[in-house]
């Protein structure tokens, strides 16, 4: 009756919207809460991936801040064999549960440093770019655990935001 994906995209937008989670009682909202312990796995499994802060030496002070499925090396390659005279660099990235939804989260959050409307290039400096994203990722992070709790798998990581890469000041920019 009700399909596990669905149910767990519903729970997350609610959760994201600050909406409580409501169930009918009785059998339907039975079958509709077991959709969501089935389906939230399987959505989180499906939409992980990476965000990444990426710097070119051509273009000194403007970041790239996108998303990838893939891991970021290979992004970086693909973004690096795209015609460009200096090779892109990751600055900073971070392994997350919504690659695509926190992307525009974070391109939300960093609008007013945004080069050009509906480009992914950022004009400010590296630290308050990661700590920009940084606050978006914890932030979305706890409103799933404080909406989710009861139907997140064990051991997803509600931890502040998994930082990887390199610092700015090490990045080699």
């Amino acid at each position: 009756m009700f399909e596990p994906m669905a149910a767990a995209s519903r729970a997350i937008q609610s959760a994201r919207a600050g909406t409580p989670l409501y169930f009918e009682d009785g059998p339907v909202g039975d079958l509709e809460r077991d959709a969501l312990a089935e389906g939230l796995p399987l959505w989180l499994e499906a939409k992980a991936g990476h965000l990444y802060l990426a710097a070119n030496a051509s273009w000194p002070g403007l970041y790239k801040l996108g998303c990838t499925r893939k891991s970021v090396a290979e992004r970086m390659r693909g973004l690096s064999g795209a015609g460009v005279a200096t090779p892109w660099v990751a600055a900073h990235s971070w392994a997350v549960h919504d690659a695509h939804g926190l992307e525009a989260l974070a391109h939300r959050a960093c609008e007013h440093w945004r080069v050009e409307k509906e480009k992914e290039l950022f004009h400010a400096g590296a630290d308050i770019l990661i700590e920009t994203v940084d606050e978006v990722v914890r932030a979305d992070r706890e409103r799933l655990k404080a909406a989710l709790t009861w139907y997140l798998p064990t051991g997803f990581d509600m931890r502040d935001a998994s930082v990887h890469g390199k610092s700015p000041a090490n990045a080699g920019l």
